[in-house]
């Protein structure tokens, strides 16, 4: 079974379908929280009566990259006595190697795929905030934490990304960058439009959100909380166009 990383609950019934092990393929390399993640669920895991393996995969790279992992992998296809469920974070690009591979190297095998992903739509807070809807499929969060970034825009129908951040500003930068690296690391388009955090102005408001407007969706709209002048500017804006 192929599918994104799972929750308590979908462990719960992978091991009731006859799962005896998880197979994750996140990589440390990859983003902060895949790090922690790996270490989590080998805990979990092992506490539910599996038996974990992590076979970190580099996305977006030739198998040459991952050849170690790929090696290992193999090996574990000529042992058909187990059930697998094998995951990445969001279950597309890593998991689409690993279905490649799988086909390749044993026609006869099942697979079957699970997609398990959070809609923008329905989250209602951040920890700094709240979601705010400004049009059809665009909101404005607040700056997501770590745990955040990985529930409810890695892995999320999010299509887009808008940073109302200053670059200027040594912190907003930091952010800024960790931010920038983590989505181009899953593919997710980033834009930085700055919009000022003591006097934001209602022309510049418009411009962003005719651009948010364009953009393909949904769009989450970001300064670091949702309480703040050039929040509430956005929000203005929004309800003038």
């Amino acid at each position: 079974i192929l599918g994104p990383y799972p929750d308590d609950r979908l462990l719960q019934d992978l091991k009731h379908s006859g799962v005896d092990t998880v197979i994750s393929l996140l990589h440390p390399a990859i983003a902060p929280f895949e790090t922690k993640l790996i270490e989590e669920e080998r805990q979990k895991i092992t506490r539910m009566g599996l038996k974990f393996i992590n076979l970190p995969l580099l996305p977006w790279v030739g198998d040459q990259l991952n050849a170690d992992s790929i090696k290992r992998f193999k090996s574990i296809l000529r042992d058909p006595d187990d059930k697998y469920y094998i995951h990445c974070y969001v279950g597309r690009d890593r998991i689409g190697a690993i279905d490649r591979i799988i086909r390749d190297n044993d026609p006869d095998a099942t697979v079957f795929s699970i997609l398990a992903m959070h809609r923008i739509s329905e989250v209602k807070a951040f920890e700094r905030g709240r979601v705010i809807a400004l049009a059809p499929n665009i909101y404005l969060t607040p700056y997501p934490s770590e745990d955040e970034m990985a529930r409810y825009i890695v892995n999320s129908d999010v299509a887009q990304v808008i940073s109302l951040l200053d670059p200027g500003s040594r912190a907003d930068r930091k952010m800024l960058r960790t931010e920038r690296t983590t989505l181009a690391m899953y593919k997710i388009p980033f834009k930085n439009l700055v919009l000022s955090k003591t006097s934001p102005s209602r022309t510049r408001a418009r411009y962003i959100a005719k651009i948010a407007l364009k953009m393909p969706k949904p769009v989450i709209i970001h300064g670091f909380r949702t309480d703040t002048p050039e929040a509430k500017a956005l929000i203005r804006a929004f309800k003038t166009l």
